[in-house]
């Protein structure tokens, strides 16, 4: 069997969640930080992307006089990270009086944002957010690959719509490593990592962030991978306009490789289990069900804490019975295990 998730800012909550009911008598001493600082962390990282928001905002209100519609605004802010992620190129044809200010024009309210957003991402971990995270829950790792093991699943895919890493570090083994691959190795480029798409489609464990990362970087036009946590000069992360949300990444190398694997696994993969993701704003996903995992002989599983209204949004997508698992009763990290255990061996 082989199964694919789909995992949303929800999944962060509910580590939120587990991190503040964690046992005071099993709290690792190696701990820097209480649990309700490292639950503070996980929470404000979770909402970051909401500031994108504001970026957008900013950007209309800049804008209103020439009444430019949503689609054109993102359309510009898109060019504009493109252009800059080419500047270096550019300031070899260009006067660097032309160069510096198109830089005025766009540093304030676009770039300077943007960068600022992914800097926050960036300074979690380094504010040893994640080695909590770790510190907290160092075997899930391993008892996530055991769940894939004794139910001799043939593959399992995770398609992320998170920017941060919460997830990330949890996969890893102990003491370190990761037990998921994201298909990106070895770059001539200095500082950086390359997708390989070949490397995607043999993968039995896969993850995958097809929304960007705040450690994908644009890097003469194309899309790369930090190679550490350093600071990111142009990041790669999907916001605003759900309906743009496709076109922007099939308009991307790393993220449209991402979503034709995902598209892939959904015409072969015999079960699909949206943990944690509203899907409102999911257009572009919701399609892909409807046109490729409306199939016999699959099963479809909401977990969240309101699995009903989710529920909802996929119903038009998908034909079958819609399998909704509550995940409340979830107080520990064990016990995130068997429920996903349970789903998989369903």
């Amino acid at each position: 069997m082989k199964v694919a998730f789909i995992i949303g800012n929800g999944f962060n909550y509910l580590i939120r969640d587990l991190v503040r009911n964690y046992p005071k008598d099993n709290i690792p001493k190696i701990l820097n930080a209480s649990t309700v600082d490292v639950a503070k962390r996980i929470e404000d990282i979770t909402k970051l992307w909401e500031k994108f928001n504001t970026v957008f905002n900013n950007l209309k209100e800049h804008t209103k006089e020439h009444q430019l519609s949503d689609e054109e605004l993102i359309r510009m802010i898109y060019a504009v990270l493109d252009f800059f992620s080419t500047i270096r190129g550019f300031e070899k044809i260009l006067s660097k009086e032309i160069v510096n200010n198109l830089k005025v024009v766009f540093n304030d309210f676009i770039l300077d944002q943007i960068k600022q957003i992914a800097n926050e991402f960036r300074e979690h971990q380094e504010s040893e957010g994640y080695r909590a995270v770790k510190q907290l829950f160092p075997n899930f790792g391993v008892k996530f690959q055991e769940v894939i093991r004794k139910n001799n699943l043939q593959g399992l895919h995770i398609y992320t719509t998170n920017y941060d890493g919460v997830l990330d570090t949890l996969l890893t083994g102990n003491p370190k490593g990761f037990v998921f691959n994201d298909g990106f190795g070895f770059c001539s480029i200095q500082g950086l990592l390359e997708l390989d798409p070949n490397g995607l489609f043999n993968q039995k464990q896969l993850i995958a962030h097809l929304h960007g990362s705040y450690r994908f970087q644009r890097y003469f036009g194309s899309t790369y991978k930090t190679k550490s946590n350093i600071e990111n000069k142009d990041p790669v992360m999907v916001f605003n306009n759900p309906d743009m949300k496709e076109q922007i990444i099939r308009n991307d190398n790393v993220l449209s490789e991402y979503f034709h694997q995902f598209i892939n696994d959904l015409k072969v993969f015999e079960k699909l289990i949206i943990f944690g993701n509203s899907m409102i704003n999911e257009p572009h996903l919701k399609n892909q069900i409807k046109l490729h995992f409306n199939r016999d002989n699959t099963k479809l599983y909401i977990c969240s804490r309101d699995p009903d209204a989710i529920v909802k949004r996929i119903e038009p997508s998908y034909n079958g019975s819609i399998l909704s698992r509550n995940t409340k009763a979830v107080k520990s990290e064990d016990q995130l295990i068997e429920f996903i255990d349970d789903i998989i061996k369903d």
